[in-house]
């Protein structure tokens, strides 16, 4: 795995602002979007190296102390991918069942969870979790 560094290049007499993308297998610049904020147009530059090295674009970034911004692949599943997996029988995280609480709309929900975590679910209870996992909004 390769992390991508972005950094701001400001503007000359020639050109305008820019933001470039860099990482050991390549680099890119991209001229800076002024119709987002600062990270969305750090996006935008990581995403055009993504694209131009054929890679999948699932990163999530972090400052650098010399003001640039370190980008690396998101390798974590989301709550509700994880509660989906809980769901199928696949793994189990007491964790995260205590988070999607939060998410129950319903009393059959809340009595998925509780059963998931007193380990005494049925094929019942998978399909309330399941419905508990489409309700996390990522």
């Amino acid at each position: 795995m390769q992390a991508i560094v972005t950094k701001y290049i400001g503007p000359t007499n020639h050109r305008g602002s820019r933001i470039k993308a860099i990482a050991a297998a390549g680099s890119v610049t991209v001229p800076y979007e002024y119709g987002t904020d600062t990270q969305g147009a750090h996006r935008i530059a990581v995403v055009a190296l993504c694209q131009k090295l054929d890679w999948e674009f699932d990163h999530v970034p972090g400052d650098l102390p010399d003001g640039s911004t370190a980008w690396v692949k998101n390798t974590r599943l989301s709550l509700s991918q994880r509660v989906q997996l809980i769901a199928t029988g696949s793994s189990y995280d007491a964790q995260d069942l205590k988070r999607a609480k939060c998410f129950c709309e319903t009393d059959d929900q809340r009595q998925a969870v509780e059963a998931h975590l007193q380990g005494i679910a049925t094929f019942e209870h998978g399909y309330h979790l399941h419905q508990v996992a489409l309700s996390i909004p990522y």
